[in-house]
């Protein structure tokens, strides 16, 4: 699968940024077996955040009562042919009674995320299973940040334990991984942020493909105008934006700041520095990075860099005297501040996004999966949640499939073109339909802020049309 490879790292870099260390792991596999028998503007919050002859109100409260997908972007992606085994009927690891799943993670990123997959897969067990079928699911298995140990799991979890499906919550599924899944027939999970989860018969993330505005093999691309709600929810209107981005030294920070000045532009604001070149590893003075933000004069900085460094980086701007708006992909994770508040001190006022409906807004979603966590004595945080929002898009899937459930039954009922998500309960993602997902992004955060050491929602989870990028 030469396109598929040829996309190479872009959105690899994207996931590296969200934890590196903030998290911390034993290195060993998770086992939980005791556990498992649009238009070019942005939107806003309110007619009064951007001028209104260019923007439009957010699609709704992101409850899983409508598609997080416009029409325009569902017409546009409509006949994206793709690529990938067509399938053909196979019933690896089903039986009459069970349904066999398996995983490769990354435990330095996402810890505890075992605990999050059975917390879901057990409560489908627990109604009475899949269309009569009990889930079976092996644990996760670790491939230390290292693609070749991940595609060795993959490659043992399909070919010796003979699973039906894969959760693959791990950066390093590379090309080679998934382009392998995808011609096994396998259906695999995980979060969108790469390659191989964009334009693939058998990758769903679940919250879509949000990386396709740096895909182009793809016909069209597009991108995340939910990344900026921070700053809107701040109550700085488009028109007033002086903005300064500053980012890792990687493809995909230019990418995604390149989709954010497109989106402020068109909506009257202007973009005073837009530089990726701060270095992976290795920086201990961030200094000579910050000092052209702060005579760019801005009123509202956007870092896009990993976790460990982004204390540092606020801590050198409001030593500058920066005393702006200050938001970031990476910084809110659900338990870190009580765990580390050192580093909540450093994060003090700052902003940032919540891919899903953050634990701190009250939903039914959110209170059914901390009640299944804790059966699973898994403590809340991003890689439980995100864990069991991936989980919770299978059991979906699966009961579509019917009983007589096979890669050709799957695939007829995700990718024939009247499948959607919604969560169960409401509350939880946002609503995606399948098979436009492969393709596009759910294009819905909500803002949070760190305030008094505690994340606090400053805008709810919201939906908003994505921006068209490319075709």
């Amino acid at each position: 699968m030469k396109s598929l490879a040829a996309r190479g790292a872009v959105g690899v870099a994207v996931a590296a940024a969200m934890l590196l260390s903030a998290c911390s792991s034993s290195g060993k596999s998770e086992n939980n077996n005791s556990t498992t028998n649009s238009s070019t503007a942005a939107t806003t919050p309110s007619s009064s955040s951007a001028p209104s002859s260019s923007s439009a109100a957010p699609t709704g409260p992101g409850l899983g009562t409508e598609s997080s997908v416009s029409a325009e972007v569902l017409a546009a992606v409509k006949d994206q042919p793709l690529t990938g085994a067509v399938a053909s009927g196979l019933t690896r690891g089903v039986t009459s009674t069970s349904i066999k799943i398996g995983c490769v993670y990354t435990s330095a990123f996402w810890p505890n995320s075992a605990g999050g997959f059975a917390a879901r897969f057990n409560r489908a067990n627990a109604e009475g299973g899949i269309n009569g079928r009990k889930i079976e699911f092996s644990g996760c298995a670790e491939d230390g940040q290292n693609p070749d140990t991940n595609l060795a799991n993959t490659k043992r979890l399909v070919e010796q334990e003979q699973d039906f499906a894969v959760m693959e919550f791990s950066t390093f599924a590379t090309p080679q991984v998934t382009d392998y899944l995808n011609a096994q027939q396998v259906p695999f999970l995980g979060w969108g942020i790469l390659p191989g989860f964009c334009g693939t018969r058998w990758g769903f993330g679940f919250n879509g493909c949000v990386v396709s505005s740096g895909i182009t093999s793809l016909k069209t691309g597009w991108g995340q105008a939910s990344n900026l709600y921070p700053i809107i929810a701040s109550g700085l209107q488009f028109k007033d934006m002086k903005i300064a981005m500053l980012g890792a030294d990687n493809d995909s920070s230019r990418s995604s700041f390149a989709d954010a000045s497109k989106i402020i532009t068109a909506n009257g604001g202007k973009v005073v520095y837009n530089e990726s070149k701060v270095p992976l590893t290795g920086v201990t003075d961030f200094t000579p990075y910050v000092r052209p933000v702060l005579a760019a004069h801005p009123n509202a900085v956007s870092i896009n860099i990993a976790l460990n460094y982004l204390g540092q980086v606020i801590a050198a701007l409001r030593a500058g005297g920066y005393k702006g708006v200050i938001t970031n992909p990476t910084g809110y994770q659900p338990g870190l501040l009580q765990a580390q508040p050192a580093f909540a001190k450093a994060l003090e006022g700052s902003s940032s996004v919540s891919f899903t409906t953050p634990i701190e807004q009250s939903t039914p979603y959110n209170t059914q999966m901390l009640k299944d966590l804790a059966s699973t004595k898994t403590p809340p945080g991003q890689g439980p949640q995100f864990a069991y929002d991936q989980a919770d898009m299978l059991v979906q899937m699966l009961t579509a499939a019917g009983k007589d459930l096979n890669t050709k039954t799957f695939d007829q009922a995700v990718n024939g073109g009247n499948f959607v998500y919604k969560p169960n309960p409401t509350g939880g993602p946002a609503a995606l339909p399948y098979p436009a997902g492969h393709f596009t992004g759910a294009d819905c955060t909500a803002a949070m802020q760190v305030v008094n050491a505690k994340y606090v929602v400053k805008g709810e989870y919201k939906c908003f049309p994505s921006v068209k990028t490319r075709g």
